[in-house]
């Protein structure tokens, strides 16, 4: 049965899925990803990103009060995450070139019920072998996979445990990569990098008031649909155009966002996140 198939009963509980699975099914959702950038609903998609993240600690009342996660200590020897962290947003960054390498089975763990297969993913997932540059690598656990669900959504997120990380002098726990699997607002096989930071809510987002990460603008290719061929995301205007070009798009159609690191707090789950938010597109 063809994967268009096995989604259809979704379709038909009125679960707005936009699938069209080539053999390079990832890269064809990167193509047209750019162009979901001018609904309003993809930036409320980006930030709740934390918000389906299950943590299984406690819940807390207050973002700004002391939580659970606070009271975790940051080793003597962990490795300094910040650095890395702060340039997450950058299309060629160590962490975004690592939540590139990931994607979805929806061919094969997708059964004939248009459900997912968890026990496929599973398996799926020992196929991923991540790494980043010394010494973060040696900080990387090896792959989980946690698949949350919910009304008219359901996301897979791919979970490296970290060991003796810290970002600005917070413990960090987890590196982790969401991608879409359905979604009312974002195609599938979308992929979102962040952290899992073990401190309160305000902490970090005073952090990031005092270091100031720099925006990123990146830019996507135009390229036609029938075309196989990754659109971005382009540190440069030029790259984009040139790439368009080449695919036959049409190069005065690039678009661009701007891309900022931003920190989300789950009230109900403890846990801050840390993540690349886009605050503009044109």
């Amino acid at each position: 049965m063809k994967l268009k198939e096995k989604l259809a009963p979704l379709a038909a509980k009125g679960k707005a899925i936009a699938v069209k699975v080539k053999p390079l099914a990832l890269r064809l959702h990167q193509t047209l990803r750019p162009y979901y950038s001018h609904i309003g609903a993809f930036f409320g998609g980006v930030v709740l990103t934390s918000l389906f993240f299950m943590w299984k600690n406690p819940p807390i009342k207050d973002a700004d009060a002391p939580s659970a996660a606070s009271a975790a200590q940051v080793a003597d020897d962990a490795v300094d995450w910040s650095a890395l962290a702060d340039e997450m947003c950058r299309p060629d960054s160590a962490i975004n070139r690592l939540a590139m390498k990931f994607d979805f089975p929806f061919e094969s763990c997708v059964n004939d019920s248009g459900e997912i297969d968890k026990a496929c993913v599973e398996k799926d997932s020992l196929r991923f072998k991540p790494t980043l540059p010394a010494p973060f690598d040696d900080t990387l656990g090896a792959v989980k996979v946690q698949l949350d669900t919910g009304e008219g959504w359901s996301d897979m997120h791919y979970l490296m445990p970290l060991h003796k990380a810290a970002y600005h002098g917070m413990p960090v726990s987890m590196l982790a990569v969401r991608v879409e699997t359905e979604s009312r607002n974002e195609l599938l096989g979308w992929q979102t990098p962040y952290l899992v930071i073990q401190d309160d809510f305000s902490k970090i987002k005073q952090a990031l008031r005092r270091y100031s990460p720099a925006e990123q603008t990146v830019y996507y290719a135009d390229i036609p649909p029938e075309k196989d061929v990754w659109s971005g995301p382009f540190a440069t205007e030029e790259q984009a155009r040139a790439v368009s070009k080449k695919a036959g798009g049409k190069p005065d159609k690039i678009i661009s966002q701007i891309m900022r690191p931003e920190a989300a707090f789950n009230d109900k789950l403890n846990a801050v996140t840390l993540g690349c938010v886009s605050h503009a597109a044109k």
